[in-house]
């Protein structure tokens, strides 16, 4: 992935959808003369706020910091396909083609059932992935009240 400067700002979008990870090795250039610290390479945590300094061959030095920004896809669902599952069962969805871009955490990630009055009963759900290593969800459909 790339990075965009901006002033001071180093900054990396991220896609929400993609596991964040607690630290990066970037790959920087600078000018030739100058140096990067931490180095080229290095191991930083992966969080807004994480400074690298950058020396010019003048010796001036300059301060710049990481903005991390989530970037939200807009999520996709295949209209074209027919989601149905039996009260009290389960639906498994290939995610890899009918649904993407939602984070595959169901911390964060909710769906639900709605009815005809509009009353919205959250689902179980659990991601996972087959031997064939395309991702699903298992959606746990509630029993009729």
């Amino acid at each position: 992935m790339s990075a965009a400067m901006s002033g001071d700002s180093i900054v990396m979008y991220w896609p929400s959808h993609l596991a964040t990870p607690s630290s990066i090795k970037p790959q920087i250039e600078v000018s030739e003369g100058a140096a990067v610290s931490p180095a080229s390479g290095s191991t930083v945590p992966f969080q807004t706020g994480t400074a690298f300094t950058v020396k010019a061959q003048s010796g001036v030095e300059k301060k710049y910091y990481l903005k991390v920004v989530m970037n939200q896809a807009p999520i996709q669902i295949s209209e074209a396909t027919s989601y149905t599952g039996t009260r009290g069962g389960e639906l498994v969805v290939d995610i890899g083609s009918s649904m993407r871009y939602f984070a595959q955490d169901p911390a964060v990630t909710s769906f639900y059932l709605v009815d005809t009055p509009g009353t919205a009963t959250k689902m179980d759900i659990e991601f996972f992935t087959p031997y064939n290593g395309v991702p699903n969800m298992r959606i746990k459909v509630p029993k009729p009240a």
